[in-house]
């Protein structure tokens, strides 16, 4: 599995005062993140290579929990698209389109982003029919470059986000 990590540090005071508290503190990190998770996807839109604009269109975040919410992890990346949803959007809008004398709207694309994001992250080679590498094709590093150029903004992000809790709490 391919993962790009970001550890944030710098933020002592603020885990000094989760430390301290008791309960409600997962829900702080998890506003944090969140923040700091979108500030990311913002960015990893922003830096995508564009083909069909799927991979851009499915760059999303979620939040897991581990151990109780005590232990908790964005992960960001292209999300796995759901056919029956696009083939429901798509109906309605066809048939929208009809009533109102329209032209109808483009089919929508069969790729999903989760399937081959990772390939223009990374790069790949391109192999013909009888199993021989005819050539390489580079990788973007799209989410490489957003964790490392928009960091200092993810930071902030991520206490902003926890600082915002804390102060809805009545704890900042």
């Amino acid at each position: 599995m391919n993962a790009t990590k970001l550890a944030v540090k710098g933020l002592r005071g603020l885990q000094k005062k989760l430390n301290r508290m008791q309960k409600d503190r997962h829900k702080v990190v998890t506003r944090g993140l969140t923040a700091g998770a979108a500030v990311a996807v913002k960015g990893m839109k922003r830096r995508a290579n564009v083909e069909t604009g799927e991979l851009k269109k499915w760059e999303k975040s979620k939040i897991k929990k581990y151990r109780g919410g005590e232990q908790q992890v964005a992960i960001i990346g292209p999300a796995k698209k759901d056919a029956a949803k696009e083939a429901a959007k798509y109906a309605k809008r066809v048939s929208v389109a009809t009533a109102k004398g329209r032209k109808t709207p483009a089919k929508p694309s069969n790729r999903n982003p989760a399937r081959y994001g990772h390939l223009v992250e990374k790069g790949h080679r391109i192999v013909d029919k009888h199993g021989l590498t005819r050539g390489q094709v580079a990788g973007s590093h799209f989410i490489e470059r957003t964790m490392h150029e928009d960091k200092d903004a993810i930071q902030i992000a991520i206490s902003a986000g926890c600082a915002a809790e804390l102060q809805k709490q009545g704890r900042g």
